[in-house]
């Protein structure tokens, strides 16, 4: 377990992550955080890693309070999450004035994945260029069920850029707004 993480000004690339079938390695080519709290990720570059399961640059498990600005998510790739992933349960999650251009997902996510149950999500003023989700969905974004709320204002997207999977209830407590710029 880590507690705060601070990351400023820096360069991730070419990290790569493997793993076999049924194997718990393989996620995140360049970082892989673990019920980590309070993470702040600013002014860096991500370019250039992968992983054959999730989260090409970066995949994070159980975490809480990650705030990724001003960073540059491109030519990543994994299975899901070409460039980001966001497991299950994980609490808080902001990402703004960012670019995620050219990240390639096997799967769904070709920018960012976000599995299930996660409490909050923002993304605000993050430009979205040439991501692709080669066989599923969301060449931008992937949002599993059950995120509790979704803000999503003023990003740009050259192409799909969203995909819901959703199936709430009445008393299900979703709110969400989008405001996208093409």
């Amino acid at each position: 377990t880590s507690n705060d993480l601070s990351i400023l000004q820096s360069t991730f690339t070419q990290g790569e992550a493997s793993g076999s079938t049924g194997s718990a390695y393989g996620h995140g080519g360049s970082l892989y955080l673990f019920q980590s709290e309070s993470v702040s990720i600013s002014l860096s570059n991500f370019t250039h890693n992968s992983a054959n399961k999730n989260g090409g640059s970066f995949y994070t498990f159980e975490s809480e309070d990650i705030v990724i600005s001003y960073c540059v998510f491109s030519n990543n790739n994994g299975f899901d999450g070409g460039a980001l992933y966001i497991s299950a349960d994980t609490m808080g999650t902001e990402i703004a004035q960012s670019t995620f251009e050219t990240n390639s997902a096997v799967n769904s996510g070709g920018g960012l994945y976000f599995a299930e149950n996660i409490d909050s999500v923002t993304i605000a003023n993050v430009h979205f260029t040439n991501n692709m989700a080669i066989e599923g969905d969301g060449a931008g974004a992937y949002f599993g069920s059950n995120i509790k709320h979704l803000e999503i204002i003023g990003n740009h997207t050259s192409s799909s850029l969203y995909h819901f999977s959703h199936q709430y209830s009445a008393s299900d407590s979703l709110s969400y707004s989008l405001t996208n710029y093409s």
